[in-house]
């Protein structure tokens, strides 16, 4: 009998992680989205040019001028407009979905990705999220690293390659506080790429627990616990809020 073997996932050089895969991380959602998440379970990923931050993949302007200077100055000006081409693929190929790397969760993150207290959040690991990429054959190249935080607005250089992956790993100083870690897919560039992709994954590897959002109803646990287990997830823990402690008098 012929024993298969698969070749690990091969990491990209520029991700980065820390040494203690056990950090918890935090991916906040509105109710609706949860629900989709469970019944499909699928996870979503979006194209980095539809994210909220308008400079997502790009470089600084001083970087690029200071390039395009250096092109002309050895008589390569033809090479400028093909590298502009370049990073506005790349923008269109790569995939994102953006986790907070933090010991609970945080009323920062609450306000700024739910709407209301029937939101919930999941958290995970980042060894939990190592294995989803390590399964998702199907979605390779894909990988999972965090954010490093330059001065975008400042005129700060980051490291330039030709495939973009370092301009996805990096955000200006004005988001630092996310502390992000993100899961990133990349593929060939065809025109009319998806805005989103779904990628397949087995929830109990993704998901430690459900925390509900601060102010939520006995109703919404009731609601968020029978969902899980009509979709065979018995063993995820649905909990409160840190927020929702008892008042001591």
């Amino acid at each position: 009998m012929t024993e298969t073997i698969r070749s690990p996932r091969d990491v990209h050089p520029k991700a980065k992680l820390p040494e203690d895969r056990q950090i918890p991380v935090w991916h906040y959602m509105d109710r609706w989205k949860f629900e989709e998440l469970i019944k499909k379970q699928k996870l979503y990923l979006c194209r980095a040019d539809r994210l909220q931050d308008i400079f997502e993949g790009t470089y600084s302007r001083e970087q690029l001028l200071d390039m395009d200077q250096w092109l002309t100055a050895k008589g390569y000006e033809s090479i400028i407009d093909h590298e502009k081409k370049c990073r506005q693929i790349n923008r269109q190929r790569f995939y994102i979905n953006c986790w907070c790397m933090y010991p609970n969760d945080l009323d920062l993150m609450w306000k700024a990705y739910t709407k209301d207290i029937h939101a919930i959040a999941l958290k995970s690991r980042i060894s939990m999220l190592e294995t989803v990429c390590d399964h998702a054959i199907d979605f390779w190249p894909i990988d999972i690293s965090t954010v490093s935080y330059f001065g975008h607005a400042e005129g700060d250089f980051i490291d330039y390659f030709a495939d973009g992956f370092d301009a996805f790993v990096h955000k200006d100083y004005h988001f630092e506080l996310d502390r992000e870690l993100r899961i990133l897919h990349w593929r060939s560039y065809k025109p009319a790429q998806p805005e989103n992709v779904f990628l397949p994954v087995d929830l109990s590897m993704l998901i430690d627990r459900v925390v509900l959002a601060p102010g939520a109803k006995s109703k919404d646990a009731e609601e968020v616990r029978k969902l899980l287990d009509e979709c065979g997830l018995h063993n995820i823990a649905v909990e409160s809020s840190r927020e929702d402690r008892k008042i001591m008098e």
